[in-house]
């Protein structure tokens, strides 16, 4: 439902609610036929001996067959029967006033709220066996009708429609329409994303680690892994013209273009890890030392300014030349993109020093940064 009301010549209020249905995530059915745990289809890992960490387990010398009744439980997937469709409901409210014939600004504010956000919990673990330092439990790596609900599988992750989230903004935008040469447009967004739902790399590309604590979904709450709380962005185009008597100068003065592009905007979150399988569901550096909150540490605010200037040069009749130079980050800002939140804990969850509260404070590649200061020249010819 929306509505719009014309207050006056030259103002316009908006404003628009409805529920959003979210279409179904489909990869959680593709594990589940994949890794189904039928033993007519089994899955298994190994490591060779110069892998990492050595030789899996039950792994046979190649090329012999894997001996029977030596290969690890399945760990199958599966989906919740009641699993439905994730749903949002969205209500915005928008204002805009022109000033003048070619500058309009507006201001606007938007809360959605979600239901059904889908989770993985694997449902296979009971009877924790101790706690960490936090109260999550702790299960044992054993697989027997003691520790498992299905003693027939290790671990069942099963996608669920548990989780539920809250997303709140307000924006300004100024935009001026192309006149005298000179058009513009800035938007300003102040945001806030929280949900209990990180998903993993087989139901979404922005992936995270999974839950912590599969009895308490709200142990996972926090920002969103889009989280950015200040962006700025915007454009400027400037075309020159000229009245000059004399042709030369007419000439010079005439046919630049000047184009810049901004974005200056928080960082997204990050979550630091153990080094450890805390919680003992068979994955490492999946878990949160103790007290820590799931994207706990934001990224380093990003500052980008590209510039492009194109000189047209007339050759005759509509044919035209063009010499086109750009500059990708012109202040050459450096940009980290990721570092290594990993660090040294306990059995326990407990740090063994200090957790940095700075980005740059963790390890991390030289490659781990966005793209830094670009210049391409190019040339074309209209006819």
């Amino acid at each position: 439902m929306g509505v719009a009301w014309a207050l006056s010549a030259d103002s316009v209020l908006r404003g628009s609610s409805g529920l959003m249905f979210v279409q179904p995530i489909l990869g959680g059915y593709e594990q589940a036929l994949q890794l189904s745990g039928s033993p007519r289809a089994p899955i298994y890992t190994f490591s060779g001996a110069a892998a990492p960490g050595g030789v899996t387990p039950g792994a046979p010398a190649f090329p012999n067959p894997v001996p029977t009744g030596t290969l690890s439980q399945q760990s199958p997937w599966a989906v919740d029967p009641d699993f439905e469709a994730a749903h949002t409901w969205q209500t915005n409210v928008q204002y805009e006033r022109s000033i003048g014939r070619e500058f309009t600004v507006a201001i606007g504010a938007m809360h959605a709220r979600g239901w059904g956000l889908p989770v993985v919990t694997d449902v296979n673990l009971i009877n924790p066996i101790g706690t960490l330092a936090d109260g999550r439990p702790v299960y044992a790596a054993a697989v027997n009708a003691v520790t498992r609900s299905d003693p027939r599988f290790n671990h069942i992750n099963q996608v669920q429609s548990l989780g539920a989230s809250t997303f709140r903004s307000f924006t300004v935008q100024a935009t001026r329409r192309l006149g005298a040469g000179l058009t513009f447009n800035a938007q300003y967004a102040l945001g806030k994303a929280i949900d209990n739902a990180p998903l993993l790399t087989q139901l979404t590309v922005q992936s995270e680690n999974g839950r912590s604590d599969p009895t308490n979904l709200d142990r996972d709450k926090g920002p969103n892994p889009l989280d950015m709380r200040n962006n700025l962005t915007g454009s400027v185009v400037y075309i020159s013209s000229s009245g000059a008597s004399n042709p030369l100068a007419r000439q010079l003065l005439a046919g630049n273009e000047i184009g810049v592009l901004f974005a200056f905007n928080s960082g997204l979150p990050a979550t630091i890890l153990s080094n450890r399988d805390l919680n003992g569901d068979g994955i490492t550096n999946n878990d949160r030392p103790a007290f820590v909150g799931r994207g706990s540490l934001y990224m380093p605010a990003r500052k980008n300014v590209d510039l492009r200037y194109t000189r047209w040069i007339p050759v005759g009749g509509s044919t035209r030349g063009e010499i086109i130079a750009e500059l990708k980050n012109a202040f050459n800002v450096r940009q980290l993109q990721t570092v290594n939140t990993t660090i040294v804990t306990d059995a326990l969850g407990i740090p063994a020093g200090l957790i940095p509260t700075d980005a740059y404070q963790f390890p991390n590649p030289s490659s781990a940064s966005f793209e830094q200061r670009k210049f391409q020249l190019g040339f074309r010819l209209r006819f």
